[in-house]
């Protein structure tokens, strides 16, 4: 793998990430109201549960190798340095079918 595609590599997860990220600001108030609601009616702790987010994670199929990712980053705190852990998960991504998974139509209208 060439320096320029772990670059582009690197720019496409950035890309995924301010997509979930502008997706997950969106509804963060609706989810947050929607989460005490849940709390205040269950009465009780629910942390073993995957929230929302780590749910979405799941279902693309490559939660260890986003985990494996993300610890590397924040561990190294350097992308260049977590090579091996992107292109396992670029490989899982790409094996899943994922870009035409969360390829929505509301997706590609958002404006950054």
């Amino acid at each position: 793998m060439t320096v320029h595609e772990v670059e582009e590599s690197v720019e496409h997860i950035d890309e995924q990430l301010v997509l979930q990220k502008a997706e997950l600001v969106s509804n963060q108030e609706e989810i947050d109201d929607k989460g005490d609601e849940e709390h205040e009616q269950e009465g009780e702790d629910d942390d073993d549960e995957p929230d929302e987010w780590d749910q979405r994670i799941i279902k693309t199929g490559c939660d260890q190798e986003n985990l494996k990712l993300q610890l590397c980053h924040a561990d190294t705190g350097d992308w260049r340095q977590c090579i091996k852990e992107m292109e396992d998960f670029r490989k899982c991504w790409d094996k899943n079918n994922n870009n035409q998974r969360t390829s929505t139509v509301d997706n590609d209208n958002v404006d950054f």
